[in-house]
């Protein structure tokens, strides 16, 4: 009788260790090409929502502003209660199923009549990007300005004060503020905002206006049915 080989212990071993030392190599590389698309599919949706935010601009129907010196606050994303601009298909973080918030910013140049778009999010999962401008997302590394952690205040010092903002926007709608005012702005219908100093900081840092020396002064926000028609500087 034929006797039949099999496989020894040591042979068992062998594989085990061998597929252990491919699975150490391979899932780094594929958590980290899993990461690098959703930073991509993060960075398109970005895309798209300032897209439609020049469009709604340009039209002037949803949106009308010519305010110097002022960051006027658009809200986006799939949430129809919070945004007033949003996509037809997806929209949503890849991350996340939810905002923390999601801010298209738009600032406008008297001189050059042109107006520059800046965006700022954080999705449920902390990631997002600080307050970057249209040319900054959409260079060919755009894909590095998602950073996770940001729902921390000591990641991103205005992020509780414009969720703030995004999550009760109906009670602060046709409301102006001023960091002439200090920290507090004081401008807003639901009392003291502390941290949208920081905010209009890193506008203006993000900003790329040349032919204005004064930087953002005022902020205007929008909720999710418009824009208000004011003259932030009066």
């Amino acid at each position: 009788m034929k006797k039949e080989k099999g496989f020894t212990l040591i042979e068992l071993l062998a594989v085990i260790i061998i597929l252990g030392i491919l699975m150490m190599v391979a899932i780094p590389s594929v958590t980290t090409y899993i990461n690098s698309s959703r930073k991509s599919a993060y960075i398109d949706n970005i895309k798209q929502y300032i897209s439609a935010s020049v469009t709604a601009v340009n039209s002037g129907e949803k949106i009308e502003f010519y305010d110097e010196n002022t960051l006027l606050l658009i809200p986006v994303g799939h949430d129809e209660t919070k945004s007033l601009i949003k996509l037809e298909k997806g929209g949503q973080s890849p991350y996340s199923s939810t905002y923390y918030f999601a801010y298209v910013g738009v600032t406008y140049d008297n001189s050059a009549e042109s107006y520059t778009y800046l965006f700022t999010s954080v999705d449920g999962s902390g990631q997002g990007l600080k307050m970057a401008s249209q040319k900054q997302v959409e260079a060919k590394d755009g894909d590095k300005l998602i950073k996770a952690g940001l729902k921390s205040t000591s990641n991103l010092s205005y992020t509780s004060a414009v969720h703030d903002l995004y999550n009760n926007n109906a009670q602060v709608k046709y409301r102006v503020a001023s960091n002439l005012e200090g920290d507090g702005f004081t401008g807003f219908q639901n009392g003291t905002i502390t941290g949208l100093a920081d905010l209009l900081e890193a506008a203006g840092g993000a900003w790329d206006a040349t032919n204005n020396a004064d930087g953002i002064k005022y902020l205007l926000v929008c909720n999710n049915e418009g824009c208000p028609v004011v003259d932030a500087a009066e």
